[in-house]
């Protein structure tokens, strides 16, 4: 896949634009018609575009940001569920893979993050976690270089379920997790929530509202 002729599969059946444009992408062409390489390009559907970024190697990487100038950003996501974990990593919107358990999942991490210094520049981290309350009480996350910031918690309003959140640092970026609603008892959640702060050296941020 990428600049040497192979085409990436599994595009929608609508996308006879798609294999048009792919036929004409091409090294040669970004170098030798920069304008020319990016009109073809933002012709493609967006998940044909993950697609065909996703396969470059580095070098072919480097000059596709050049030429396009995408930001150079890189994605991480990290989901715990039990005794498990799923890691998934994109670069300038192209997929690099996903990984399960710790030790892949920091193989990937540092790949991807090699990946993105090579391609010069400022490097952008951003990451994503979903994990449950009770996996962060026991989990440590730093076994991956995550390191939780912030431990948030947001009261309920006219009587609905308060909801929380963490923030944090990694790789040089920042990441964060989706409020989480937690139906029950609001003063057993902040007890909960006071614990994990305590626990990581943190206050405990409660949302003031009005």
């Amino acid at each position: 896949m990428g600049f040497g002729g192979c085409q990436p599969l599994g595009f929608p059946s609508s996308g006879g634009q798609n294999r048009q444009v792919l036929e004409v992408l091409s090294a040669e062409l970004a170098r030798r018609n920069p304008k020319a390489y990016i009109a073809h390009f933002q012709r493609l559907d967006p998940e044909a575009q993950r697609a065909w970024v996703g396969g470059l190697t580095a070098e072919e990487h480097a000059l596709h940001v050049a030429v396009v100038g995408e930001a150079v950003a890189l994605g991480l996501r990290l989901t715990v569920t039990g005794d498990d974990i799923e890691f998934a990593a994109t670069l300038a919107g192209g997929a690099l893979g996903s990984a399960r358990g710790w030790e892949a999942a920091k193989a990937l991490q540092d790949s991807a993050l090699a990946r993105g210094r090579a391609l010069g520049g400022a490097l952008t981290v951003t990451g994503l976690l979903h994990a449950p309350l009770e996996e962060l009480e026991r989990v440590a996350l730093d076994r991956l270089g995550w390191r939780i910031r912030a431990v948030e918690l947001w009261p309920g309003l006219c009587g609905g379920p308060a909801s929380w959140r963490v923030q944090g640092e990694v790789a040089g970026g920042s990441f964060w997790s989706p409020a989480a609603v937690a139906p029950g008892d609001e003063a057993a959640l902040e007890r909960r929530l006071r614990a994990l702060a305590e626990r990581l050296h943190l206050p405990l941020r409660v949302a003031r509202h009005g």
